[in-house]
């Protein structure tokens, strides 16, 4: 469990760094928004990442951010009870989906998901910035239950976490496979609407509607919760010194910012990491020795590294629970998600540049239709959409929908303004 070592530790590196910046940013300037790997820049050492080496992370690009006191403002434009979420969607919370498509009664009517929308927005996406981390830098094969049955009993530890951390790793990668599968459906959605192509835009927005991507992603996130506990109290009895309590100690502090329940603020959180705030943890541009984007090509030998498990079952503790079942195009999207490769589903190959090609139609990030959903014939079920799932591109601010047609029927109620 080396590898796991150095990689839990530099998702712990992540946390210490940039918690006091969020400390001082949430405190009285801003929500940022649109947390995601793409808005965090690190510096790694030539070399490569291991024990000892300093990691260095900035954040950046608070182009979505709100003013703290207009999000906390009440119902006013800009303030959580009327915005609507934002950002890179592979990294929303259950309560930013069930906000989404479900609508702001339904949020309200849940205590735990209304705390984890409105102030825990940061909070969630830093974390699961952290767990991809330590996702694509753990890249060890877990040894064979045979090796493991021949230790001897005194490395009966060593044993016990190696199986709890592969618990862990599967249950991510049920987590983030869904995610991005929700987030290429949402974007195809966003195509059809750039395209012009009203009728299969309302039919794919309805199924998304009834798919429950919340609350899917809600049970996946429970399931990871208690793998990111097992992994913590095995870290902290493991022989090797101060580094394996402290990753212990940082996956109890993940937990806690990814579960609704959780309160911790973020000096609870630079408390429980005992550390101050470091100088080298910035806001806006990267720190001084040439950084890049923590998803893209950087100098860790784990930045195009997969965290997909093989499809082994896991008896009493399933890795993925089922997709919810969605007919027509949407369905088609997921199958063949489904069907992808380990590495087809690294970050790096899903791009939030506007288009890839030149001809190319970028795609808008109003998320809702113009107009109802309208009755339409659905198309065979395991239907090939269109446009084949690797032409997504996700979604952006930078262009509205196409206006209703005259005489249309007006626009939902719970519907958002045009971005």
């Amino acid at each position: 469990c080396g590898s796991f070592l150095t990689a839990a530790s530099v998702a712990r590196d992540m946390l210490v760094q940039l918690a006091p910046t969020f400390g001082r940013l949430n405190a009285g300037i801003a929500i940022h928004r649109d947390v995601n790997a793409r808005n965090i820049l690190i510096n790694a050492p030539p070399e490569g990442v291991s024990l000892g080496r300093p990691v260095e992370f900035s954040l950046l690009d608070f182009g979505l951010s709100a003013d703290v006191g207009v999000w906390f403002g009440g119902r006013a434009a800009g303030s959580w009870e009327v915005e609507h979420p934002s950002g890179d969607a592979r990294y929303w919370s259950p309560a930013s989906w069930i906000r989404f498509f479900e609508g702001q009664a339904v949020l309200l009517s849940d205590a735990a998901l209304t705390q984890q929308y409105s102030r825990r927005i940061d909070f969630y996406a830093l974390a699961v910035c952290a767990l991809e981390t330590m996702a694509k830098l753990h890249t060890a094969s877990a040894p064979a239950d045979a090796t493991l049955l021949a230790l001897p009993r005194e490395r009966g530890a060593e044993a016990h976490l190696v199986q709890v951390v592969e618990r862990l790793r599967q249950a991510w990668a049920g987590y983030w496979r869904h995610a991005v599968r929700s987030f290429e459906c949402l974007a195809e959605y966003s195509r059809a609407v750039c395209s012009g192509n009203r009728q299969s835009a309302a039919r794919i927005w309805g199924e998304l509607a009834q798919a429950g991507i919340g609350q899917a992603l809600r049970v996946l996130l429970h399931e990871l919760c208690d793998d990111l506990v097992s992994v913590g109290e095995m870290s902290r009895v493991q022989p090797g010194g101060a580094e394996w309590a402290q990753v212990g100690d940082a996956l109890d502090i993940l937990r806690d910012m990814v579960h609704e329940s959780s309160g911790a603020d973020w000096g609870e959180i630079a408390a429980r990491l005992e550390m101050a705030p470091p100088a080298s943890a910035t806001v806006g541009s990267a720190t001084t020795a040439p950084s890049t984007a923590l998803a893209g090509s950087a100098t860790t030998s784990a930045s195009s590294a997969s965290f997909d498990p093989p499809a082994a079952p896991r008896g009493e503790h399933p890795s993925v629970l089922p997709a919810p079942s969605l007919p027509g195009p949407a369905a088609a999207l997921l199958a063949e998600a489904a069907a992808l490769g380990d590495e087809d589903f690294c970050y790096e190959d899903v791009e939030l540049s506007p288009a890839r090609d030149a001809d190319a139609t970028p795609v808008s990030w109003d998320p809702f239709p113009p107009t109802p959903p309208l009755p339409a014939p659905r198309a065979p079920r395991g239907a090939r959409p269109t446009d084949a799932i690797d032409s997504v591109q996700a979604p952006s601010a930078s262009r509205p929908g196409p206006a209703p047609e005259p005489g249309a029927p007006a626009p939902l109620e719970e519907s958002p303004r045009a971005a």
